[in-house]
């Protein structure tokens, strides 16, 4: 029998996948370190085996979850999924804004939309290429999609130093690529200059400090109308960014 290039990286993948089980938590470990402020909602990062996910209080898991790490993504599912699944992307923060922190919030605050793929970066800096391509192996080991399954609608949301990630993916492939890109309380300076279509802002000045007050400013005129300052923490505005980007 002839084996396709599709169904040869699917069972390459899904050994990836077992391997990755099999190995130490420490694998898909977060990124360590402080985090961008004082005080506040700060959590260290922690190490998770993708094989034992939390089932206790404050939510659990996701119904319907199935997650994967891959180099440049954790990636979650949240079932049913359709022939064309819509995916978010979300490139995280630094220190302890890191996968594993939104991985809980929405396990544990925000819950599941059916028929979605979400693509949390292990980096701020993330290229998208690299984030996007990971996705689509990912569909490729899927075995509810088709053959050759390709995304739906896609969104994506840049959070805290995630702008640097944002940046990027805003210069190639663009924003055209997407439905809607959220910039939720972003680092400014990285966005300064950037093609800002389709793209809502939240922002507060005084999660960051008066040092940010100038370049926020600016970033905020740019944008023009999608950009609103809402009386909300960083992690807050985090949490209401990915919840719209989840929705119908």
């Amino acid at each position: 029998m002839k084996i396709t290039e599709i169904q040869l990286r699917r069972m390459i993948r899904r050994k990836l996948i077992i391997e990755q089980k099999q190995g130490s938590p420490s694998a898909v470990a977060g990124i360590g370190g402080g985090g961008l402020f004082s005080g506040g909602d700060k959590e260290s990062s922690q190490a998770f085996d993708i094989s034992n996910r939390p089932t206790g209080g404050g939510g659990g898991q996701v119904p319907g979850e199935d997650i994967r790490a891959t180099d440049s993504a954790v990636i979650l599912k949240m079932e049913p999924l359709s022939a064309s699944p819509n995916v978010v992307y979300i490139i995280r923060g630094q220190g302890y804004g890191n996968q594993n922190y939104i991985k809980r919030k929405i396990q544990n605050e925000i819950g599941s939309q059916p028929n979605t793929i979400v693509a949390i970066s292990t980096s701020e800096h993330v290229d998208f290429d690299d984030l996007s391509s990971e996705v689509q192996e990912y569909m490729d080991t899927l075995d509810e999609l088709p053959d050759g399954a390709t995304p739906g609608r896609e969104r994506i949301v840049g959070w805290s130093l995630g702008a640097s990630g944002l940046k990027k993916a805003l210069r190639d492939p663009g924003p055209s690529r997407f439905d809607k890109v959220w910039y939720a309380d972003p680092s400014p300076r990285y966005l300064l200059g950037s093609d800002h279509s389709n793209s809502l802002m939240y922002y507060r000045i005084s999660n960051w400090g008066s040092w940010a007050a100038d370049p926020m400013a600016r970033l905020a005129e740019e944008v023009g109308e999608n950009a609103m300052t809402i009386d909300n923490d960083h992690n807050e505005i985090l949490v209401l960014s990915i919840r719209e980007a989840l929705a119908p």
